[in-house]
């Protein structure tokens, strides 16, 4: 009994150790495979926000992967229409942009 009590009161340390830790690890994985962020700089937004807020940042960021313009050649264009020339742009090349910050 006295060897290891699993109460609730010894769990929670572990529980946010996860939380703030792991988790953070996880989430900026996937967000900068998607995001024009590289996984450095969304770990250290994640570990100084909390891990929900630092994922709402850095979905503000822009995509990594745009549609492009096969009109004009707006590589940054991020929909079905451009925004320079107006034209439509669907079945085009989705251009892989790597991000810095």
């Amino acid at each position: 009994m006295d060897l290891i009590s699993l109460s609730i009161n010894n769990i929670i340390p572990f529980l946010l150790i996860i939380v703030y830790f792991v988790v953070p690890l996880i989430i900026s994985w996937f967000d900068s495979r998607h995001k024009r962020i590289n996984y450095f700089s969304a770990l250290l937004i994640n570990y100084l926000f909390t891990p929900l807020i630092g994922h709402f940042i850095i979905q503000n960021r822009p995509s990594r992967y745009v549609l492009g313009c096969k009109h004009c050649g707006n590589i940054y264009n991020e929909t079905e229409i451009c925004g320079l020339c107006g034209g439509e742009n669907k079945n085009t090349q989705v251009h892989n942009i790597k991000g810095i910050l």
